[in-house]
């Protein structure tokens, strides 16, 4: 299977290889450098033909190398790839963490707050409504009192008015026999 161009410069991106101390210039094989005769310069100078089994073991053996590197290296670069994303990981869970325990002490805390201010008010709206009962009982009782002395004061008027008709009439009847008597006392007076 051929590896499309893009993924290959992707693979084999040696950027940040300089900062990797185990991947050096001594790290590469003889055959890479320009004391190789298969690198000259000079193109009219070739190796011998015999020599072309040996290089092309030297060769094998070099890309075998160099693929033992590359593997090494991008070994290397996936493990730091893990460790990085597995730190990354951990800090934002733990800063999620953090920030979920500091939101939940914060609405813990305006729970409580608003919980607070909620009894203080309701404590507050029973005393009220106590009060008020209260009250209503006690204007009850002064109704209550009130028909009551109403109702002495109507039966009180009652009877003094008829007291007072009978005194009246007491009176009445008194004064008429008075005059009876005094007309039969000058009756006879004339009389007799």
């Amino acid at each position: 299977m051929a590896v499309p161009k893009d993924e290959y410069l992707v693979l084999f991106d040696f950027d940040d290889e300089e900062d990797d101390p185990s991947v050096s210039e001594k790290a590469l094989p003889e055959v890479l450098t320009e004391k190789n005769p298969v690198f000259k310069k000079d193109k009219r100078k070739w190796p011998p033909a015999e020599a072309d089994e040996d290089m092309g073991d030297e060769i094998h053996t070099m890309l075998d190398k160099f693929g033992d590197e590359i593997n090494s290296s991008l070994l290397k670069k996936r493990r730091r790839v893990h460790m990085f994303s597995k730190t990354i990981s951990e800090e934002s869970s733990n800063k999620m963490k953090q920030v979920w325990k500091t939101k939940e002490e914060q609405m813990l805390q305006v729970n409580n707050k608003y919980y607070q201010q909620f009894m203080d008010l309701f404590n507050q709206w029973d005393l009220e409504k106590q009060k008020y009962e209260k009250q209503q009982k006690n204007l009850m009782i002064l109704k209550n009192m009130e028909g009551k002395n109403n109702n002495v004061h109507t039966a009180s008027f009652i009877e003094l008015k008829k007291e007072i008709a009978e005194y009246q009439k007491k009176y009445m009847i008194e004064t008429q026999q008075q005059e009876i008597a005094n007309i039969r006392k000058s009756l006879q007076s004339i009389l007799f």
